[in-house]
């Protein structure tokens, strides 16, 4: 594998120039502001349950947005692994989080549900649909899952669930300017690319900050309704 060879999937970039992409490149600091904001207000509560869990999410959405920077800069094969793999692991281990902390399922059966749903991720990915998406294949399986999760939380987690809800209906808006962002290149020279990545940090903030809520509650509702 050529760890350097080229990469050129969106409107914005034209050249091979590190700066090709600034509009991309630069809207991944709404990454980096979503996991420093949670990663902060995690570590100032005391006694915050489920603290390592929202400490370690916090630092890979910081990582999804460092990764998805270099990736739209170096343009290479080995920054879109560094794009791709934070990617991977925010939804493992926050799928991890929802069954282990709130449904209560035991580690085996959680760790085979998370491995299912890499492999199906990864499958989606490599399959003809990809062509008809731009690539945006890699989070239909997201997507379901979060309207599972949201859907079975209901109504016993109601502030968990609508989190989730919203995160949902956010994702499906952000996948779609996702998958349209080389359709409209000569009409929007810069692409829709970047709205995907302001979209989807708001995505992953929804998502953290409903188990932030979650655990800072301890599991009783009235906690939570001045937050």
């Amino acid at each position: 594998m050529n760890w350097f060879k080229h990469l050129d999937f969106y409107c914005e970039r034209t050249d091979l120039n590190f700066w090709a992409e600034p509009t991309n490149a630069l809207s991944n600091i709404f990454f980096v502001l979503a996991g420093f904001y949670i990663l902060n207000r995690s570590l100032r509560v005391k006694n915050l349950n489920n603290k390592a869990w929202l400490v370690f999410l916090s630092i890979t959405i910081i990582a999804v947005g460092v990764g998805s920077f270099l990736f739209h800069t170096f343009a290479n094969v080995w920054s879109l692994y560094s794009d791709m793999i934070p990617i991977l692991v925010f939804m493992a281990g926050y799928i991890s989080f929802i069954f282990l902390k709130v449904f209560k399922i035991n580690s085996f059966l959680t760790l085979l549900s998370v491995c299912a749903f890499i492999t199906l991720t990864l499958y989606i990915d490599q399959s003809f649909l990809k062509l008809y998406f731009n690539g945006s294949t890699t989070y239909f399986p997201a997507w379901l899952m979060t309207c599972f999760i949201a859907q079975a939380l209901y109504p016993k987690e109601i502030l968990l669930s609508s989190k989730l809800y919203s995160a949902t209906l956010l994702l499906a808006i952000s996948i779609l300017f996702r998958s349209i962002d080389n359709m409209f290149c000569n009409v929007i020279p810069v692409g829709t690319h970047h709205i995907w990545h302001m979209l989807n940090a708001v995505v992953l903030f929804t998502l953290l900050r409903g188990a932030y809520l979650y655990s800072k509650s301890d599991n009783k509702a009235p906690k939570v309704t001045a937050e």
